[in-house]
């Protein structure tokens, strides 16, 4: 497995075809059509565990480590779902009288 670490050693990708290419400025994933230009600085490095996370970890000299800025996705959509529920609530005790 290949993966691509940015200035801070944070997995920001990883794959098996990764290449450098010159021609379209960067690094390229051959089967996901993806450039990270070289102005991102980022570094290729090889042969790394599979069981890599894309953000979850960085790759410090030559170990695997959690990467301890890494928040889980913020849900939206859940969030607004939960407030919605609080909105109606307050909204009928208002009109009852509670």
């Amino acid at each position: 497995m290949k993966i691509l670490v940015d200035r801070n050693n944070v997995v920001i990708h990883k794959s098996e075809t990764i290449t450098m290419d010159n021609d379209k400025g960067g690094f390229y994933d051959i089967t996901e059509n993806i450039v990270f230009p070289t102005i991102l600085d980022v570094t290729l490095i090889e042969d790394v565990p599979n069981s890599i996370k894309v953000q979850k970890d960085k790759y410090v000299n030559g170990q695997i480590a959690p990467n301890e800025n890494y928040q889980e996705p913020f849900n939206l959509e859940a969030t607004v779902r939960q407030q919605q529920k609080i909105i109606d609530q307050l909204l009928v005790d208002s009109l009852m009288g509670v």
